[in-house]
């Protein structure tokens, strides 16, 4: 039996990312008091991806712009705000997986810096959290949301 393109096209709007929570005890506190320090990930988009592997391009041009930031008020401020941006020389695989951590947040949701700052001090749970986005994106979206069509009445 060939794949059913026709019967994909017209799902493929309807399918959603999985996600899942996970626990993330050593980060408890800063969750609010009485919650579960639960961290819910998704799994990401190709484009998500895409935009993460070409991290090395972004880089260069955030850099650039730091450089003329840092000249024009003439500090040293420039080191420090690519350090913050994660931007300061760190291997790709990693500044992919600020962006990753970044895109497959979806509570909290954060910016690339509180990423940075998470796996700068907390590189265990950080990790953990992109092994579930990794494995949420492998498995692709959950078809057991896909809304089956009702029958019209007649």
């Amino acid at each position: 039996m060939a794949f059913d393109i026709d019967r994909f096209l017209r799902d493929a709007p309807l399918l959603t990312a999985p996600t899942k929570k996970v626990r993330v005890p050593e980060l408890k506190h800063w969750f609010p008091e009485g919650e579960e320090p639960d961290w819910e990930v998704r799994g990401l988009t190709g484009d998500e991806i895409a935009r993460a592997n070409d991290v090395n391009s972004r880089i260069e041009i955030l850099r650039d712009a730091m450089e003329v930031i840092a000249s024009a008020v003439r500090s040293n401020r420039g080191e420090a705000l690519k350090e913050i941006m994660g931007l300061s020389d760190v291997p790709t695989d990693l500044a992919r997986h600020f962006d990753h951590l970044m895109y497959g947040s979806v509570n909290p949701q954060i910016s690339r810096e509180a990423a940075v700052w998470i796996f700068k001090l907390y590189p265990v749970q950080a990790k953990s959290l992109i092994m579930e986005i990794m494995f949420l994106t492998n498995n692709g979206p959950d078809l057991g949301k896909l809304q089956d069509s009702t029958v019209t009445p007649a």
